[in-house]
């Protein structure tokens, strides 16, 4: 599809907000250069002492760097806040235009690409409606999510290097720095336990929407009542969902049940083929990334020797686990099981 017909075709479905974005975003990319030169110290020493390269009154401004550092960075903010909120403007636009009755030209240029041979102007697949529609783009999309990531870090800088904040709370950072590393290391955990490989042993389909993913993951240890994250890049690659473990710690793989409740859980029941009437190979289901096992209070239900537990519905998943390993620990003659 050619530069032309994309430019013409996104300026029908999100109007004038286009240019509104795309005019701030080049004066980003121009001040974002400019902005770093008035810092460079050998550079300006270079060029104060060099007659050849600039005269005396150029030399004088040079004195002027930081107040031009300055001048950058607000234009900097400025553009910024241009920017993002016209890409408000053209997220709902395209939103609203996925939702919009067929018919009209906005319709049929945004159902391009629905066909396996056509590219798409409109990058919002889903009927969603406005708000969250717009939700869903700005913390599912990598696009949306790294302009959030970007827009809080700029929010951050700006806050943190006013004259007030400089003064009054300059010590703010000692306090910001070991919960940030904290997270930080908690995220670098989880990328890792993203990447180990993950087996599906068995699916299985139960009655009320429900069906079951039996798994294998190299050194996985569960506790009765614990629960995991999970992720499927096949349906969405930035949504973790949590899912308590119905399998006991005695067997040799670990379960989750998952209801039909909303477009991720429909697309992971798709995508693992549970809506065909064949069976499926090994090699054509989806991978799966898994976070955890975490904690609950559950834990601590063998530690008692009266346990009640109330649970309905799809709510019975964390006794689950423990009426099985329950069930286990009686078969094998636990002796120090205290529950009786």
């Amino acid at each position: 599809m050619s530069n032309w017909v994309v430019n013409e075709g996104l300026s029908i479905i999100v109007i004038s907000a286009l240019a509104w974005a795309r005019a701030p975003a080049a004066c980003l990319n121009f001040n974002c250069l400019l902005i770093l030169l008035p810092v460079c110290r050998n550079l300006l020493s270079f060029l104060r002492g060099s007659s050849a390269c600039c005269g005396r009154s150029i030399r004088r401004q040079l004195d002027r760097n930081l107040t031009f550092h300055k001048m950058v960075a607000w234009m900097i903010a400025l553009h910024t806040a241009i920017h993002t909120v016209a890409h408000l403007f053209n997220v709902e636009r395209l939103v609203n235009a996925r939702v919009e009755a067929n018919g009209t030209i906005v319709a049929a240029l945004t159902d391009l690409g629905d066909r396996s041979n056509e590219s798409y102007l409109n990058f919002v697949r889903s009927k969603v409606p406005n708000p969250i529609g717009g939700l869903n783009v700005a913390f599912t999309f990598l696009a949306g999510l790294t302009g959030v990531v970007i827009t809080l870090a700029l929010i951050l800088i700006i806050t943190s290097s006013t004259k007030t904040i400089r003064r009054s709370y300059f010590e703010t950072w000692k306090w910001v720095v070991a919960p940030m590393a904290l997270y930080v290391i908690e995220r670098l955990i989880r990328f890792w336990r993203s990447q180990q490989k993950v087996v599906i042993t068995k699916v299985v389909t139960h009655p009320f929407k429900t069906y079951e993913l039996q798994m294998k993951m190299k050194g996985f240890k569960m506790e009765v009542g614990q629960y995991v994250f999970v992720q499927c890049p096949r349906v969405s690659s930035l949504e973790w969902h949590p899912f308590t473990l119905t399998s006991a710690p005695e067997e040799d793989f670990f379960s989750i049940h998952i209801r039909i409740v909303g477009d991720w859980t429909d697309g992971l029941f798709k995508a693992l083929g549970c809506d065909k009437t064949e069976t499926q190979e090994a090699w054509q289901l989806p991978k799966i990334s898994i976070d955890g096992p975490f904690g609950t209070a559950s834990e601590d239900v063998f530690d008692y020797e009266v346990a009640m537990l109330v649970g309905a519905g799809i709510g019975v998943t964390p006794f689950a686990s423990v009426l099985k390993s329950v069930w286990y620990k009686y078969c094998n003659n636990v002796s120090t099981l205290r529950l009786k």
